[in-house]
Protein backbone atom coordinates (compact mmCIF):
# COMPACT_ATOMS: atom_id res chain seq x y z
CA UNK A 1 0.00 0.00 0.00
CA UNK A 2 1.37 3.42 -0.96
CA UNK A 3 0.44 6.92 0.15
CA UNK A 4 0.52 9.68 -2.46
CA UNK A 5 2.40 12.39 -0.51
CA UNK A 6 1.18 15.15 -2.83
CA UNK A 7 -2.45 14.20 -2.22
CA UNK A 8 -1.81 13.64 1.50
CA UNK A 9 -0.29 17.14 1.74
CA UNK A 10 -3.13 18.62 -0.32
CA UNK A 11 -5.67 17.19 2.15
CA UNK A 12 -3.60 18.60 5.04
CA UNK A 13 -3.53 22.06 3.43
CA UNK A 14 -7.24 21.93 2.60
CA UNK A 15 -7.86 21.43 6.30
CA UNK A 16 -5.74 24.50 7.06
CA UNK A 17 -7.85 26.51 4.61
CA UNK A 18 -11.05 25.17 6.14
CA UNK A 19 -9.89 26.11 9.66
CA UNK A 20 -8.84 29.63 8.65
CA UNK A 21 -11.70 30.33 6.22
CA UNK A 22 -13.30 32.81 8.62
CA UNK A 23 -10.30 35.12 8.09
CA UNK A 24 -11.70 35.91 4.62
CA UNK A 25 -8.22 36.19 3.15
CA UNK A 26 -6.57 34.88 0.02
CA UNK A 27 -6.26 31.15 0.61
CA UNK A 28 -3.22 30.55 -1.60
CA UNK A 29 -0.11 29.04 -0.06
CA UNK A 30 3.44 30.18 -0.53
CA UNK A 31 5.88 27.65 -1.94
CA UNK A 32 7.65 27.71 1.44
CA UNK A 33 4.39 26.82 3.20
CA UNK A 34 3.72 23.97 0.78
CA UNK A 35 7.21 22.63 1.34
CA UNK A 36 6.90 22.85 5.12
CA UNK A 37 3.52 21.11 5.00
CA UNK A 38 4.93 18.28 2.86
CA UNK A 39 7.92 17.89 5.20
CA UNK A 40 5.60 17.74 8.23
CA UNK A 41 3.35 15.20 6.50
CA UNK A 42 6.36 13.03 5.65
CA UNK A 43 7.57 13.18 9.26
CA UNK A 44 4.09 12.26 10.45
CA UNK A 45 3.88 9.31 8.03
CA UNK A 46 7.29 8.07 9.18
CA UNK A 47 6.31 8.40 12.84
CA UNK A 48 3.06 6.44 12.25
CA UNK A 49 4.92 3.69 10.40
CA UNK A 50 7.47 3.48 13.22
CA UNK A 51 4.74 3.37 15.91
CA UNK A 52 2.44 0.85 14.21
CA UNK A 53 4.70 -0.96 11.78
CA UNK A 54 4.63 -0.43 8.03
CA UNK A 55 1.52 -2.46 7.15
CA UNK A 56 -0.74 -1.29 9.98
CA UNK A 57 0.61 2.27 9.76
CA UNK A 58 -0.11 2.51 6.06
CA UNK A 59 -3.58 1.08 6.61
CA UNK A 60 -4.34 3.80 9.18
CA UNK A 61 -2.89 6.54 6.99
CA UNK A 62 -4.91 5.44 3.95
CA UNK A 63 -8.29 5.79 5.71
CA UNK A 64 -10.60 7.75 3.41
CA UNK A 65 -13.12 10.51 4.14
CA UNK A 66 -16.16 11.94 2.42
CA UNK A 67 -14.52 14.89 0.67
CA UNK A 68 -10.85 14.07 1.26
CA UNK A 69 -8.77 11.31 -0.25
CA UNK A 70 -7.16 10.69 3.14
CA UNK A 71 -8.68 11.39 6.55
CA UNK A 72 -5.37 11.18 8.47
CA UNK A 73 -3.87 14.50 7.24
CA UNK A 74 -7.12 16.26 8.18
CA UNK A 75 -6.97 14.80 11.68
CA UNK A 76 -3.22 15.42 11.85
CA UNK A 77 -3.71 19.16 11.28
CA UNK A 78 -6.65 19.41 13.68
CA UNK A 79 -5.09 17.31 16.45
CA UNK A 80 -1.65 18.91 16.42
CA UNK A 81 -3.19 22.37 16.63
CA UNK A 82 -5.71 21.59 19.37
CA UNK A 83 -8.88 22.30 17.40
CA UNK A 84 -11.07 20.18 19.70
CA UNK A 85 -11.42 17.33 17.24
CA UNK A 86 -9.08 14.90 15.54
CA UNK A 87 -7.85 11.35 15.90
CA UNK A 88 -8.90 10.94 19.52
CA UNK A 89 -12.61 11.44 18.78
CA UNK A 90 -12.77 9.19 15.69
CA UNK A 91 -11.81 5.75 17.01
CA UNK A 92 -14.28 4.10 14.65
CA UNK A 93 -12.14 5.24 11.69
CA UNK A 94 -8.82 4.18 13.18
CA UNK A 95 -9.49 0.71 14.56
CA UNK A 96 -10.37 1.66 18.12
CA UNK A 97 -9.59 4.16 20.85
CA UNK A 98 -6.10 2.80 21.54
CA UNK A 99 -5.00 3.48 17.95
CA UNK A 100 -6.68 6.89 17.96
CA UNK A 101 -4.89 7.79 21.20
CA UNK A 102 -1.54 6.63 19.82
CA UNK A 103 -2.05 8.76 16.70
CA UNK A 104 -2.97 11.71 18.93
CA UNK A 105 0.26 11.24 20.90
CA UNK A 106 2.31 11.36 17.68
CA UNK A 107 0.64 14.68 16.77
CA UNK A 108 1.28 16.11 20.22
CA UNK A 109 4.95 15.11 20.01
CA UNK A 110 5.27 16.88 16.65
CA UNK A 111 3.86 20.08 18.16
CA UNK A 112 1.53 22.71 16.83
CA UNK A 113 2.12 25.03 13.92
CA UNK A 114 0.75 28.54 13.48
CA UNK A 115 -1.04 29.70 10.37
CA UNK A 116 -0.61 33.36 9.55
CA UNK A 117 -1.09 35.69 6.65
CA UNK A 118 1.78 37.55 5.07
CA UNK A 119 0.95 41.26 4.87
CA UNK A 120 1.07 42.94 1.52
CA UNK A 121 -1.06 43.44 -1.54
CA UNK A 122 -1.85 39.74 -1.77
CA UNK A 123 -2.06 37.97 1.54
CA UNK A 124 -1.02 34.35 1.39
CA UNK A 125 -1.67 31.74 4.00
CA UNK A 126 1.64 30.39 5.16
CA UNK A 127 3.14 28.43 8.03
Amino acid sequence: MKIDIKVFTKDYLETAVWVTAELDENQEFTEEAKGQAEDDCLKFIQAVRKEFGVVKGMELLATTANDLTYLAPHDFFLTRNGHGTGFWDKPEFYGGQENADRLTKICEEMGSIECYHVKGKKSKLTF
